[in-house]
Order: structure tokens, then sequence, then C-alpha cells
């Protein structure tokens, strides 16, 4: 095999391995609450079910069907969005008879326009609700499978190579004439363009629903179709252009296209689910940077094997273009890393594990970029001036550029992951009288919004036989309400209006839930754990106290030493400002060409500056 055959390979055995990770991506508006809540078994007919999801929904496409023991179907296609909250769906219910009942929904995030489906069962009456009570599965219309993956990866080449190529060509290249480049860019974004119309169509098709209704009637399809006729006519105008002859105006084209269709990408992702505009902001930098560090590396690969494919001319040797782009490597990468912090943090509100599949997917990205920046630095070490030091520039930029491709494609898998939904807010806990706290114990809201909510008590180690109780407060009214969540205390009464579960133990913590808790707006909670010695006394009691305000919890989340999000920002704005002025002064980053250098701190200084403010000002205004 020769060597272009192998570098090849090894891209699609790289490419090939992350989309076989798409089987197992669930869909994105997950059912987070409900009430009545799964396996709840009340002794009056509920008059309404509420369903709380991760992710807002899109009213004529999330739905619920609801059917009895016997199959007979009691509603169907039944509910509509709570005007007060879009995350919750409200299905007003008949009188029910006794028995068991079971819930199907159906649900279209209005984020990033993806359906997710599952059911869930519950009993009315002196009934017993066996066999499974819930579940939630990725759907067909879900574009988390190999050729929606594809799809995906073929849009962020397009969008990514449109942004940075040209930036490439006028930092890095400057005045050297240019062939084809121009020509490979506008077929680029009309194949991505094309890709995403054809992702588009094949949603509604996979759920048997109406294309014109979808593309049309939701904020989702609407958005795909301004994605791919975006790219679609920047694609031509781009081929045009180069046709006749217009190489600075057709690079320009396909930057302005690359650049609209990124803040579309964005607004149709994870960051438009988080209700504010900074994770918007900080995404679109992010994007940004990733273009420049992509196009760059790319592009190096190309002339370091053949030139004479896109210049005209004799080329700048290695030793020149090598540390002109690495002054936009290292800021562009410093940017990528920052803003991907800050990215992460907001979406699981910790680092990353492998329990779910987000945080799979996200480690398996970082384990690439970190391969691709070690192979990186040895490129950037080198300068171009020892091209046969550690297996050779040529061999080194093939191996960067496989790796930046499948960066790409860890990042498809990403945005048709879920992020973790179940993950909640911790609550800090209280200490007794005489000042302790059983840090062994923790609770958490589930989703910690007003309305339907979870509290999950996690337990550090087990308590075997012993009875766990969950005593729940409401100050205003004084109400109480004791939730027997394992081993029920002698004296208890049944739970009639709430469920509880124990989950499987995750590195030593073993959760168990209460479910189908209403929250209002505007109200105190005092919440008590309390561990029993099996005879009728208490071994251990820990007390949290929290506040739910008008759109979250406002009050009684736990603090933490290291803010992910909050450090990230005031890295930004601190390194963007120190770039700005570093940039304004003159100076020449390490091996870098200093031309280049003042060009990446003024550029990825303000733009770092600008997310950084952001930031601050977000989390300040959040915290008001």
């Amino acid at each position: 095999m020769t060597r272009p055959r192998r570098r090849l390979a090894a891209l699609g055995g790289a490419l090939v391995a992350l989309l076989a990770l798409a089987g197992g991506v669930a869909a994105h508006a997950q059912l987070v609450a409900s009430s009545p809540a799964p396996g709840e078994v009340l002794a009056t007919p509920p008059p309404e079910l509420r369903l709380t999801f991760s992710e807002p929904l899109e009213g004529g496409f999330s739905s619920a069907d609801l059917v009895d023991a016997a199959g007979s179907t009691i509603l169907s296609e039944a509910g509509a969005v709570d005007p007060a909250d879009p995350f919750t769906l409200v299905v007003p219910l008949p009188d029910l008879a006794d028995g068991v009942y079971t819930v199907t929904w159906q649900s279209l995030s209005t984020a990033d326009g993806h359906p997710a489906r599952g059911f869930f069962s519950f009993g009315v009456g002196d009934v017993e609700v066996a066999g499974a009570v819930s579940g939630q599965e990725r759907t067909g219309a879900d574009p988390a499978d190999p050729i929606g993956l594809a799809g995906k990866w073929l849009a962020y080449v397009a969008l990514l190579l449109g942004a940075g190529v040209p930036l490439f060509a006028g930092a890095i290249l400057r005045e050297t004439p240019l062939r084809r480049v121009p020509k490979v860019l506008g077929a680029l974004l009309v194949a991505g363009g094309v890709a995403l119309l054809l992702l588009a169509v094949r949603l509604p098709l996979s759920e048997g629903d109406s294309v014109a209704g979808y593309l049309l009637g939701s904020r989702g399809g609407l958005l795909a179709l301004a994605r791919s006729g975006i790219l679609l006519a920047g694609g031509a105008a781009v081929l045009l252009l180069a046709r006749r002859g217009g190489t600075v105006a057709a690079l320009r084209a396909a930057a302005a296209t690359a650049l609209v269709g990124i803040g579309l990408h964005v607004a149709t992702g994870h960051a438009a689910a988080l209700g504010s505009p900074v994770p918007v902001l900080v995404q679109v930098v992010h994007l940004l940077a990733a273009a420049t560090w992509l196009s760059g590396v790319l592009s190096l690969a190309v002339l370091a094997s053949r030139p004479s494919a896109v210049l005209d001319g004799h080329p700048p040797a290695m030793a020149e273009l090598v540390p002109r782009f690495s002054a936009l490597a290292l800021v562009s990468i410093a940017l990528v890393g920052l803003t991907g912090l800050y990215t992460e943090w907001t979406q699981l509100g910790g680092l990353p594990t492998t329990d779910d599949a987000w945080g799979r997917a996200l480690i398996l990205k970082l384990v690439i970029v970190g391969a691709a920046l070690a192979v990186g630095g040895v490129n950037h070490l080198d300068g171009g001036r020892r091209p046969a030091r550690l297996g050779g520039l040529r061999a080194r930029l093939s191996v960067e550029t496989v790796l930046a491709l499948a960066v790409l494609a860890a990042s498809a898998l990403l945005s048709t992951t879920p992020p973790a939904a179940n993950r909640g807010i911790a609550l800090e806990p209280r200490p007794s009288a005489l000042g302790d706290i059983q840090r062994a114990i923790g609770l958490s809201v589930i989703p910690g919004r007003p309305g339907v909510n979870q509290l999950a008590v996690d337990l550090r180690g087990t308590i075997g036989d012993l009875p766990l109780d969950l005593l729940v407060t409401q100050v205003e009214t004084g109400d109480e309400t004791r939730i027997s969540l394992a081993g029920a205390a002698p004296g208890t009464e049944p739970i009639d209006h709430t469920a509880h579960v124990a989950r499987p133990p995750t590195g030593g913590v073993e959760r168990y839930v209460a479910d189908a808790l209403v929250l209002p707006a505007d109200t105190r909670w005092d919440a008590s754990v309390v561990i029993g010695d099996g005879a009728g006394g208490e071994l251990i009691r820990q007390r949290f106290t929290f506040v739910m305000g008008d759109e979250r919890l406002r009050e009684g989340a736990a603090g933490t030493l290291a803010d992910g999000a909050l450090i990230a920002g005031l890295l930004l704005l601190c390194g963007g400002m120190l770039g700005v002025g570093l940039g304004l002064g003159g100076l020449a980053l390490p091996r870098c060409e200093a031309t280049a250098s003042r060009l990446a701190l003024l550029g990825g200084g303000s733009l770092a500056a600008v997310a950084g403010l952001a930031i601050g000002v977000g989390r300040l205004v959040g915290a008001a």
C-alpha cells in the first residue's frame, strides 16, 4: 500500500470508529420528571399529566398517548406545552377508573430539532404496577446513526474550512496566488448544504410526519432550511466567482457563508437550550478558533505534499509558513480549550464521566485533541526547519490532519448526543445543632426548575436493610411529606403520591430518587434525609434547605471550590486583554513570525475578551 493510501486508510479507520459509536446515542428532549411518576400508584385519579423535559418543546410535535391495561386507547396525541413553562407538557385527563395505565410520549426539542420517545406506567386504586414502568428510546428520526453522523461531519468540514481557509490564505500565504482552492470550498459548501437538507427531510420521513409541516412549522425545521439554503446559495456564489477569476472575492464569499452557517449551526445545538445568549456566543468563538486550527493544519499538509495542486508558482518554504501558522495555532488552541471548558461545564455542571453517552463522547474528543496537539507541538518546535526530524514534517502533518478530522467526527457525535439530564442541582448540606455535616449524604433537585421535580438522595456507601426516609416540608405552609425510599420504617404509611426507585451504585455512590414532587415558583423548602435504625429510631439525619425561584433554584445550591465555567470566563477575559495589549505592543510569540503574532494576538485576544466579558456579565445577571 502506498503512503497516501495508508494515510487515507488511517483517516477512514478513525472516522469509522467514531461513526460506530453513534448506535447507542439517545434522543435529546429527555423526560426528567413527571406527575404521576413512573410506577406510582394513586388512591384517586389525577386530573392531568405533567411531563417535564430537559429541553424546551415544540408544541405541534410533542404529545402523549394513554392506554389502559387492556390496550384500549384513552387519549391519542393529547397535550399542550405549558404557557408558563416551555419544558413541560400538560395533558388533561378524563375521570379514570381503577387500573394500570401506560403513557407513551413523543417530544421534539425546539433547541436542536431532535425528537424523543418513551413511555411510563402508573396505577389508580388498589393495583400493582408490574414489569418495566418506564423507558426512553432513540427514535428513527434522530440522526444519531452512521448516516446522520457522516452528514453532520461533512457539514462541519464545509463550515470550518469555509471560515478558516480564507484566513489561512490571507494571513499565512499572503500574496501567493492560489488555484482551485475557491472551487474546492464552493463544492464543499454545496455538498454540506445538500447533506443538511437531506438530513432535515429524512427526520420527519422516518417518523411518518409531514415533511412540509416539519420544515415550515417548527423552529428546528426552519433553521434546517436556513442552514442548508445558506450553504447552497453561498457555495454556488463561490463557484460562480471562482469561475470568473475572482479568487479574492470567492474566498470572501466562502468566509461570509461559513460565518452565517456557523451562527445558524450553534442556534440549533445544545447551547441554544440553556436560555442565555452567552453559551451561544462562546460556542461561536469556539468554532471560529477550531476553524483556524483545522484549516491551517490541513492546508500545511497539502502544501507539504502537493503544493502545485493549490498554488500557482513556487510555494513559500515550510520554514516560513510554519512559524506564521504557529502564531494563529497557539492562540486558536487556547481559545478552543477555554471555550470548550466553559461549554462542557455549562452542559454538565462538572467534569465529564463515563456514566453517560455525552461524557464518553466528550472524553473521546479530548483524547483525540490531546494527541493532535502533541503532534502539533512537535511541528511548532521544529518550525519547518528540520523536516526529517521525528519522522519528517510531511508525515507529522498528515497524522495531525487525520486527528483533526477525527476531532470533527467526535464533535458530530457530541451534537447528536444529549448532555446528561439527570445530574440536577446539588444542595448545600446544613450543619446540625452540634455543627456536624454528614458528607456521605447528598441531595439534588432535578431539573431544578419550578414545577415537577425529582429529589435524588446520594449515599456514599450502602445502608443494607436500614430504612431511608426523605422528609420534605414547604416552609410557608408547614405541610410535611414523608417519603420512604428504602426499608420502610415501622409505623409509616404507604406512599401514595410519589414513586421511589433505587439506582445501581455508580462510583461507590448509591442513588435513591423521589419523583413527582411539585415545587412551585417562589417557595421555600426544608428537606431532611433520615437513616433509621430499623426499630423506629434514627441513626443519621442530614438537613438541606432551598428556595425555588421564578425560573430556577434561587438559594441552597452547593458551592464549589472551582467553578469551571467562571474560571474559563476569567481566563478568557484576562488572557484576551493581555493578548490585545501585547499585540499592540508588537510582541512576537515564541518561535513565531512577528506579523502573524500581532494578527493572532489582536484578533484572538479581542474574541477572548468579548467572550470572557459576556460570561462574567451573564454570571452577575444570573446571580442577581
